[in-house]
């Protein structure tokens, strides 16, 4: 069972859902992950440092790799090389105790130890190597087969989409709306 209080269900206008939770002791150890992730969905923290919109809201998923994974979140460019955090630049890692032990958890892209920022990705194998380097802080719960279809359709094994994929729009999902997610 899921805690409601450290649950925060976001979506993508691609249909998929993402709930973005942590488990027993996780949400203190999680606190910046959370927010961090929570903050870029709403785009309520408006401008970056840099000046671009701190929101996923029309960023591309710029890295999609089939039979691994699809990639996104970077806010300052849209092709992998910028990853700013609502915090400004990085944050440090929190806690690596949720591991990447199914297809659809949520995970921080990163550069090395402590360099997370706006970039996730969404593992579509069981991908275990990526523990204790990557900080895994959510799953999807609702369209997964949405996953697929992008990583199929388009991935490729460079990693660089044969087709565009955008975030149309982004946000919150209001509590009162996904109790029933909750028990998940």
């Amino acid at each position: 069972m899921l805690s409601p209080d450290y649950f925060v269900l976001c979506f993508w206008s691609l249909e998929a859902a993402l709930a973005i939770k942590d488990e027993e002791d996780c949400p203190n150890e999680l606190g910046s992950h959370l927010k961090n992730f929570r903050a870029l969905c709403t785009g309520e923290l408006g401008k970056s440092a840099s000046g671009k919109a701190l929101q996923y809201k029309g960023t591309p998923f710029h890295r999609i790799i089939p039979g691994f994974m699809i990639q996104g979140g970077d806010i300052i460019y849209g092709d992998g090389k910028g990853n700013e955090s609502v915090f400004g630049g990085t944050f440090p890692d929190e806690s690596f105790k949720i591991k990447h032990s199914h297809p659809g958890v949520v995970s921080m892209a990163n550069t090395g130890p402590d360099s997370n920022g706006s970039q996730f990705f969404i593992p579509t194998v069981k991908a275990r190597w990526l523990d204790g380097e990557h900080v895994v802080f959510g799953k999807v719960i609702e369209g997964m087969d949405i996953v697929y279809a992008i990583e199929g359709g388009a991935g490729t094994y460079s990693g660089k989409p044969r087709k565009k994929v955008i975030v149309a729009d982004s946000g919150e999902i209001p509590k009162s709306e996904w109790e029933e997610a909750a028990e998940v």
